[in-house]
């Protein structure tokens, strides 16, 4: 296997790996988020977790 090729199998490896732990972090998101809506705004949310405010609004219906 040339360089190049190991290269692009290596960062590839690491952004699936990455993609599955957003994945991972958005489940736990979505459980906490309308717990959390209760005592936190919408800017507090969007500056702790980066999510839009329109996915918010979705996130911590109940």
């Amino acid at each position: 296997m040339d360089e190049l090729t190991k290269r692009v199998r290596e960062i590839g490896a690491r952004r699936l790996r990455l993609k599955a732990d957003l994945a991972t972090a958005d489940s736990e998101l979505r459980d906490v988020l309308p717990l959390a809506r209760a005592g936190m705004t919408h800017a507090e949310i969007r500056s702790a977790t980066g999510l839009d405010v329109g996915t918010i609004r979705i996130w911590t219906r109940a």
